[in-house]
């Protein structure tokens, strides 16, 4: 039987829109607001790149009535919302599943103030990064407080102990 090991990560649950979704994540981990970061200098480019396959709908239709070419572009648009999604996942963690924490809606979908999802869901997180920052910053501080007065302590017994040989 293989025996377990548990400690903390300092990964938090977030509920998302109302309980709809949860994110897992450490808001104080500097190495995954260094992911997210990158992920959001390659936002625009998956955006550029989706908006590219919107201009391929020319507004001609076939015999049935359907756009020429939207099959194509359909597919295109869900290969790029897949593979951001999917880097989401990867710079989060495979506990999230951003189908859910998007409401199964395209991370290009424009919203009621004029951003797309995926631009929302960072606005959303950044503050989160600020009180993760702080937080840490004060539990370092606490924990750098506590080594100074251990190592004061023992200094300060290895002095009485010195003193009280003569």
């Amino acid at each position: 039987m293989a025996k377990s090991i548990s400690f903390d990560t300092g990964a938090e649950e977030y509920e998302v829109n109302d309980g709809r979704a949860s994110l897992f994540f450490n808001p104080a981990d500097p190495a995954l607001f260094a992911r997210i970061l990158e992920l959001q200098g390659l936002v625009g480019d998956f955006e550029t790149r989706y908006a590219q396959l919107e201009k391929k709908i020319t507004g001609e239709v076939d015999a049935q009535g359907f756009p020429v070419g939207a099959d194509d572009v359909v597919k295109g648009m869900r290969e790029l919302d897949a593979d951001l999604k999917a880097q989401l996942r990867d710079v989060f963690g495979p506990r999230n599943d951003f189908d859910a924490i998007f409401d199964h809606m395209s991370c290009f979908a424009i919203t009621e103030n004029g951003l797309t999802v995926v631009n929302n869901f960072f606005e959303a997180i950044t503050p989160l990064f600020d009180d993760g920052v702080n937080d840490r910053v004060a539990k370092m501080e606490k924990m750098k407080a506590a080594r100074d007065k251990a190592t004061a302590n023992r200094a300060q017994r290895r002095a009485a102990g010195k003193g009280g040989r003569g």
